[in-house]
């Protein structure tokens, strides 16, 4: 029986006098009295303390969670709990779970385990495993486990090589004491599949998935471990889809949901996530409605499971209404997001989920024209996260990125660089001497400088070149990319070709250095380098190039694609007019013939003013004005 008291206020009295430097919890219990499986007495004629108001009730009660709410003034968290008569099926299913979780799992395995896998304990649960690993003895029947759940531990937090470790000595000790067609070391080998899949090794992890399927196979009947096997199934379905193999990627999704539609209840939280699997691999190959079917399915399931808020049930909520973002559905977009977002406000307190959603109500608002709306969503967003996440995470850069474009949109770009320029001040006053080499410098440097393009391209190229020397120390590739090519051009923009040259030299290195050779950013920046050789009055380069970005794009696109053509195209053009040139035919003659071929006509200097066009004014104006001596060149952009 539980002892406790209906009188409040003397606990609470009590409960100051004993104060507790732990967390205090406070347990009201409400209880219907015509509920026959609660056994209760009042026995306050036999308290100590009278005005206690003590009553027993039996343990084996079943009591649901109502609320959860901390109290300020008492300094402890009130739990309200509230007797319930539904026993036996909520009793049933409780068993039915635990016996599931711990068909491999000893007590003592289970209690790590729920440490990490439902407390998040990370280190907690290392800790446990590593004083059992010095108890126990090395042929005891558990260390095997110790090794598995110590590996899981280090996979999730990101420690691949000694996930990988302990893996392998939980095999070892099963390749002594068991048959090599026994499904412990079928799981094993799935478990080094997954490691090897987050170490984007894929090709190894599917030869581990593989492995662990073929034990299944030879040493289990077809109704034997059935739902353990599906584990490398769904494994080996979703390396796949990351190979953009949809096809076989479906093939052994389905085949799992098959599988555990025989032997799970319907509404049972894994049939929703195949059914999610599924979906997932239908939107990758944009038939958008029967993702949204599978999508919906699978809520169906989760309404069912989970009667009241929970994060699987707002991830999917979420991702329904991303399928209608994707169909430029927006209301319904939004109203789906905007069930997420209050979802998470139940469950979580500015969590970076909550941001996730502002951006993408904010998404859905900017295709929807509404830009103050948008720019609001936007903000709230980047608050979150700047609480939250570390100063040169990703979403920083990309999600500032979104303001400033919302604010050029609505043509207020003094707005704009004002608040790059405030942003600036604080990063400086929070990063002390990292200031000169923090990526997130660089990148609202370029936001400035593409601000100042139009109002003062002077200005604008001081500002690119500032973030180009700290991109040259601290080369992120991504950043690195975007800026030289918003540099590029810029330059063009300005006729400033040299500098255009350098940018565009580096870009290709920058390619070379982290791309296959023959890799399509590759061939595009080969054909950029050319098209500026040929505005420079370069041919002989510029021909060199092509034909290398030429090469490429054939062996990837064969000779029908677009733009092998438009290559072959300018190939056949720059030739025409190099032998044009060179055979001294008039110049009306070469104008009018260039002036058919090409789009675009720059005016180039004189040899011995050639070297000036990087370092002139920014005045295109100007640039364009040139002596009457000036040869006459058509070029193609």
């Amino acid at each position: 029986f539980l002892s406790t008291s209906r009188n409040k206020n003397l606990l609470l009295t009590i409960f100051q006098e004993n104060f507790s430097t732990y967390i205090n919890v406070l347990f009201e219990i409400h209880i219907d009295l015509s509920i026959e499986t609660i056994i209760l007495t009042d026995i306050s004629s036999l308290s100590s303390i009278s005005q206690d108001k003590e009553f027993l009730f039996n343990r084996n009660s079943l009591l649901k969670i109502d609320s959860i709410e901390y109290d300020s003034i008492n300094n402890l968290w009130n739990i309200k709990l509230i007797a319930s008569n539904n026993e036996k099926k909520c009793i049933h299913k409780y068993l039915k779970w635990i016996q599931k979780e711990m068909d491999y799992h000893s007590s003592m395995i289970y209690f790590g385990h729920l440490l990490w896998n439902e407390l998040g304990q990370m280190n907690q649960a290392k800790n446990y495993f590593h004083i059992l690993l010095k108890l126990l003895s090395n042929n005891d029947i558990d260390i095997s486990k110790i090794y598995i759940e110590l590996g899981h531990i280090n996979n999730e937090i990101g420690e691949y090589n000694l996930a990988l470790q302990n893996y392998q000595c939980a095999l070892d000790i099963y390749q002594k004491q068991i048959p090599n067609d026994n499904i412990n070391i079928a799981s094993s080998l799935n478990n080094f599949g997954i490691v090897y899949k987050n170490m984007n090794k894929l090709n190894l992890a599917m030869n581990y998935y593989q492995q662990s399927l073929d034990i299944y196979e030879s040493s289990c009947s077809e109704n034997e471990n059935r739902f353990h096997r599906t584990n490398p199934m769904i494994n080996m379905g979703l390396a796949y889809r990351d190979k953009k193999d949809y096809d076989t990627a479906l093939t052994y999704l389905t085949k799992v949901y098959n599988i555990q539609c025989d032997i799970l209840p319907n509404d049972d939280p894994l049939l929703a996530n195949s059914l999610i699997n599924i979906g997932n691999i239908y939107r990758d190959k944009h038939n958008l409605n029967q993702a949204l079917n599978y999508y919906q399915q699978a809520l169906l399931i989760q309404e069912i499971a989970y009667s009241d808020d929970h994060l699987n049930k707002a991830k999917t909520i979420r991702i329904i209404g991303i399928i209608y973002y994707d169909k430029q559905d927006w209301q319904n977009a939004l109203n789906y997001l905007n069930r997420t977002l209050k979802m998470y406000q139940c469950l979580l307190s500015n969590h970076n989920n909550i941001a996730m959603c502002y951006g993408d109500i904010g998404n859905v608002y900017e295709k929807m024209n509404d830009l103050d709306l948008a720019f609001n969503y936007y903000e709230q967003q980047f608050q979150i996260e700047e609480q939250y996440l570390c100063l040169s995470h990703p979403n920083l850069i990309l999600h500032f990125d979104r303001i400033i474009d919302i604010l050029k949109k609505k043509n207020q770009i003094e707005k704009a660089i004002e608040l790059c320029k405030e942003k600036l001040l604080i990063l400086k006053n929070i990063l002390g001497i990292e200031y000169e080499s923090h990526l997130r410098i660089a990148r609202i440097l370029i936001l400035i400088a593409t601000l100042y393009e139009d109002k003062n391209p002077r200005e604008a190229h001081q500002y690119y070149e500032q973030a180009l020397e700290i991109l040259e120390h601290n080369k992120n590739e991504e950043i690195f990319q975007i800026c030289l090519s918003t540099m590029i051009n810029f330059y063009w923009k300005c006729r400033m070709f040299d500098r255009a040259l350098m940018c565009q030299m580096k870009l290709l290195n920058l390619r070379r250095s982290t791309l296959s050779s023959n890799h399509l950013d590759v061939a595009y920046s080969l054909r950029d380098l050319a098209r500026l050789y040929r505005a420079m009055n370069k041919s002989n380069e510029a021909l060199q190039y092509f034909d290398q970005s030429l090469h490429i794009l054939q062996s990837k696109y064969g000779s029908e694609h677009i733009d092998v053509k438009k290559i072959q195209k300018e190939i056949i053009d720059l030739k025409d007019i190099v032998k044009s040139l060179s055979s001294n035919a008039d110049e009306d003659y070469n104008n009018r013939r260039c002036s058919n071929a090409h789009k675009a006509f720059f005016i180039m200097p004189q040899e011995n003013l050639t070297s000036q066009s990087s370092t002139s004014s920014f005045d295109t104006k100007t640039k364009s004005s040139t002596s009457d001596s000036a040869s006459a060149i058509c070029v193609i952009i």
